[in-house]
């Protein structure tokens, strides 16, 4: 698809838009899957005009904020990354250790004080539910 307005030439290709987010400002994070190239995770910066980019830590695949600006970001493994409002590094919450569960689908309650990651284990012969305090 084309994506010359997110920032990316119109001859960049993608799997898909993997998922987004919104800041209590209004602010859009979308979680790009480019073919060929690392998830990145743009957002529209409002002081310079312009969309910004960064790798996906951990190659995560699916991103939502908690009631207090921090970003969080989820992994296969499982892997459990947050980045706090304001800040620019990723701190690693919580590891698996291995790479036992994958295909994460996040889901967060309403006052954005929980969430919920529903993993498949890789052969696909089992799931879990992991529940994570965001306060």
């Amino acid at each position: 698809g084309a994506c010359g307005n997110t920032g990316f030439p119109d001859s960049t290709n993608f799997h898909s838009i993997g998922d987004n987010a919104m800041n209590s400002s209004g602010t859009p994070y979308l979680l790009l899957s480019q073919i060929d190239d690392p998830r990145q995770i743009i957002h529209f910066d409002q002081t310079s005009g312009q969309w910004k980019r960064e790798d996906a830590p951990y190659n995560a695949t699916e991103i939502f904020f908690d009631a207090d600006d921090n970003l969080w970001a989820i992994a296969r493994g499982i892997n459990v990354l947050k980045r706090a409002r304001g800040s620019t590094n990723w701190e690693l919450v919580y590891s698996e250790g291995s790479n036992n569960n994958c295909f994460p689908k996040s889901s967060v309650n309403e006052d954005r004080s929980i969430a919920y990651v529903h993993t498949h284990a890789c052969d696909q012969k089992t799931a879990t539910i992991y529940a994570i305090r965001l306060k």
